[in-house]
């Protein structure tokens, strides 16, 4: 940065353009952004019991036209009566604060990373130190009662299974639940396009399914914009996904579909979940990137417990023939 402070770049006013001062890669703005990152989850662990009994409340979908600071509001009023006064109160304050991160995020954010026309490009890590846009802490329910806290399958025989889908990559080749019995472990990860954690992490899914390529898994991405196969949002998905060098199969199925109401009913992006051989889900899905150790370290385990799985069935498969 030529002897600049972070305070001297144009980036830490918000005025940083295609040329910015610092060169090819803004390390300023990527410093700010960390900052308001840990700012952001400060603000959500200071109080984060209130906010997980807030987080299990929330009905629906974030509104992709919306920011996130005007979803949570919308859903305080509709939740008001359930608070105390002063709960009441603190929330609100809570979200003016996020209100204040996002722009001031915003400003940061590089414009070829973001998807044009959303205000939802900068929650990112809003409850996790990893970063993620996050209605809820690691382990509470995400989807409408479909997955919660408990343990979700570290034993076979009471695992979730992962919805029966039919649907196509965004190559247009056709896909369906079967995938799951061609892969020793399948590494599931939800997001969208204009979400800054995904995109921040999809590099390291890259690596990571090139990894358990050699192990006869892989990674498969579902972004969520591209369900029921918007033209356009496929467009789009697939020019970050060159753009990131993420070379891993991406898929989308009708809107309509038990996998794509999964989808809708998550309320934590990015969330990467594991599926074994036999379509049943590993253990609890993981909020937030999964670009840190702490995160891959907890990754890494629900990929062993898969991989344990297939061998165990590999060496019971040839008793019952």
């Amino acid at each position: 940065m030529d002897g600049k402070t972070m305070d001297d770049c144009p980036c830490m006013t918000g005025m940083c353009d295609e040329k910015c001062s610092c060169g090819e890669k803004c390390d300023c703005a990527e410093k700010k952004l960390e900052m308001l990152t840990a700012e952001m989850n400060a603000v959500f662990e200071k109080n984060m019991d209130l906010w997980n009994r807030f987080f299990g409340m929330m009905d629906k979908q974030p509104d992709m036209n919306m920011s996130y600071a005007d979803y949570l509001t919308e859903q305080l009023e509709l939740k008001k009566e359930k608070f105390t006064e002063d709960e009441y109160k603190l929330l609100q304050q809570d979200i003016e604060t996020i209100r204040r991160l996002d722009e001031e995020m915003e400003k940061l954010m590089p414009k070829d990373d973001v998807t044009a026309g959303s205000d939802m490009a900068l929650e990112s890590g809003v409850v996790t130190a990893e970063g993620g846009i996050v209605m809820g802490g690691e382990g509470m329910m995400m989807t409408d009662g479909s997955m919660d806290d408990k343990n979700m399958g570290m034993e076979e025989d009471s695992s979730e299974k992962f919805p029966a889908f039919e649907g196509m990559d965004l190559d247009g080749n056709p896909v369906s639940n079967e995938l799951f019995k061609k892969n020793s472990v399948t590494v599931v990860n939800f997001w969208f396009s204009a979400c800054a954690p995904c995109i921040g992490e999809l590099s390291e899914l890259n690596a990571l399914n090139e990894e358990l390529k050699l192990k006869g898994g892989a990674v498969i991405g579902i972004n969520a914009d591209t369900i029921g196969g918007d033209e356009s949002m496929i467009m789009e998905a697939k020019n970050i996904l060159e753009k990131k060098g993420a070379m891993y199969q991406n898929i989308y199925f009708p809107a309509e579909s038990e996998a794509g109401k999964l989808t809708y009913s998550i309320t934590a992006f990015p969330t990467t979940m594991v599926v074994d051989c036999n379509g049943n889900m590993v253990g609890e899905p993981i909020l937030g990137g999964i670009n840190s150790e702490r995160q891959m370290t907890k990754l890494q385990a629900l990929i062993d417990e898969a991989l344990a799985r297939n061998a165990k069935n590999m060496l019971v498969e040839p008793e019952g023939k």
